[in-house]
């Protein structure tokens, strides 16, 4: 969420809203772990957990409410805080 404004999100985003988010990183322990740690505190709707062919990366979908644009923005910066992340949408 670089470079977007709270104003515009609520311009894009009608909330409350089921939101997907796709976290793909380095098939470790850390990763894993912190993953699933940002994610523990809401009600998953939806959870997909990939590994790649060469068992080097691993990548979640995940499927929660998003009640309004901070919480949606907070989990984000958390997301790319993630050390061993490659990619999120």
């Amino acid at each position: 969420m670089k470079n977007v404004s709270k104003e515009k999100i609520k311009e894009l985003i009608e909330f409350p809203v089921i939101y997907t988010f796709k976290v793909i990183g380095m098939n470790s322990d850390n990763f894993v772990s912190s993953v699933e740690a940002i994610f523990s505190q809401k009600e998953i709707l939806s959870l997909k957990r990939e590994k790649s062919r060469s068992n080097k990366y691993i990548s979640y979908t995940i499927v929660i409410e998003i009640l309004n644009e901070e919480e949606l923005i907070a989990y984000y910066e958390k997301i790319k805080n993630i050390e061993d992340a490659k990619f999120f949408l």
